[in-house]
């Protein structure tokens, strides 16, 4: 059995599509796939995902031999009672990349730029989904110049702060998000680049907070760069942060935490950082609201 987990990014989003560097998590769910020892290729549940990752291997990798019967297990990134609704954790990326660790000797690169390949042919996005699925930690990521990944400097934050993820009950299609911010930068490239670099900006000191183990600065860093991705929002005529955002990121702030949309926003998950005498008071708040899905990521990040 081959399994990729899910990501979730922390900081950066949408300045990651245009070369800044973003900061993702694995999440605790990851999509498995399963092979059984067969002549011929059978997957039990083909998709068009499916069928993008065959068809590539048969025409880049000609030699290759596929086959084994094929049952892929994505449940896990889905809502655990609805199991209709994506909880957005990227599981077309996991899948991907699960499906080639299961018909493909690749590891390492040589995995991580095939699922690369393959996943831009249905996504385009900026191939950060992919990166964590492949190496399954925590990465801070960029694609200026050729893609580089890094893992986060060690921090003891922690110690000090909750983090888990928040379901907003309303599953987002990002490719649209994505579109779109895409269709803006075409019409108004100077204030696009001028709110990127403030996400970038926000980024940063989030990542520069969490290594000095500054709290208050990490969570006025939360706070800023859901204003920017609020402001992008503004300027794209998008949702970025939803209603069920900002009163998620409301209801933490009651508790002396932070909150925001984690990838393309409108809805899917955001993240929470909370000090952890108050973690329990805060969900059961939460759940009082009717976000009663959490998710824990301590032991992630």
């Amino acid at each position: 059995m081959t399994s990729a987990p899910g990501k979730l990014i922390l900081a950066g989003e949408y300045a990651v599509l245009e070369g800044y560097e973003a900061w993702a998590i694995p999440t605790p769910a990851d999509v498995k796939v399963t092979r059984v020892d067969n002549e011929v290729l059978q997957i039990s549940t083909p998709t068009a995902l499916t069928a993008f990752v065959i068809k590539y291997l048969e025409l880049h990798e000609p030699d290759m031999k596929l086959n084994g019967h094929i049952h892929i297990d994505s449940s896990a990134l889905y809502h655990p009672i609805n199991p209709k609704l994506k909880l957005g954790f990227g599981s077309s990326a996991s899948t991907v990349v699960a499906l080639l660790k299961a018909l493909t000797p690749f590891t390492g690169e040589a995995l991580f730029e095939c699922a690369q390949k393959v996943h831009g042919l249905y996504s385009s996005g900026s191939g950060i989904d992919v990166a964590v699925a492949t190496h399954q930690k925590p990465l801070r990521y960029q694609h200026r110049d050729g893609i580089r990944t890094s893992s986060p400097a060690y921090h003891a934050l922690h110690q000090h702060l909750d983090l888990f993820a928040v379901f907003t009950n309303t599953p987002q299609d990002s490719r649209a998000f994505v579109s779109r911010f895409r269709e803006t930068k075409k019409q108004d490239p100077a204030n696009i680049e001028m709110i990127v670099q403030e996400i970038s900006f926000s980024a940063s000191m989030m990542l520069a907070s969490a290594k000095a183990v500054r709290v208050g600065h990490f969570l006025t860093g939360v706070h800023s760069h859901r204003a920017s991705l609020n402001e992008l929002g503004d300027l794209c005529d998008i949702d970025i942060v939803s209603s069920a955002h900002q009163q998620i990121a409301d209801i933490t702030a009651q508790f002396g935490g932070a909150a925001k949309p984690s990838g393309a926003g409108g809805g899917d998950c955001a993240v929470v950082w909370c000090p952890p005498p108050q973690t329990s008071e805060l969900k059961k708040s939460l759940c009082e609201e009717g976000f009663e899905l959490h998710i824990s990521l301590n032991d992630v990040w």
